[in-house]
Formats: C-alpha cells, structure tokens, sequence
C-alpha cells in the first residue's frame, strides 16, 4: 500500500473487499470467509477500525462442526 497525504491507495481488489465487509458483520464474515482469508484481510486491506474490528470478532468465533 502506499499513501499519499494521509490517503491509502489501493488496488480495485482491495477496495471492493473493504467495501463488502463495511456492510457484513462478523458471523456472516466467519460463514463466508475462512480464517486464512480473514487474516490476511486484516494484514492487507486497508479497512476502518470499526470494521477491523468485525473482521477481529469473526476470527475469534467458534468454527462449526
């Protein structure tokens, strides 16, 4: 990622994922997305705390049978 003035910039990939998960909360996160994408979600993409936050609670869910 780089920045410019305080502004990430970012691939349209990257900015599509942080579109669909501003709107996803955290059990539909788990359901749809496994825990590797999860984490490198986290590692990469450049998203809001709030939203940072879901992905967090997501990976911090139990897995299902």
């Amino acid at each position: 990622m780089r920045h410019y003035r305080g502004v990430v910039i970012v691939n349209p990939g990257q900015f599509l994922l942080a579109l669909e998960l501003y709107r996803v909360e955290g059990g539909a996160m788990a359901e749809r997305f496994g825990p590797e994408v999860l984490k490198d979600v986290l590692e990469t993409a450049p998203l809001d705390p709030e939203t940072a936050g879901r992905v967090e609670k997501a990976l911090a869910l139990p897995k299902g049978p």
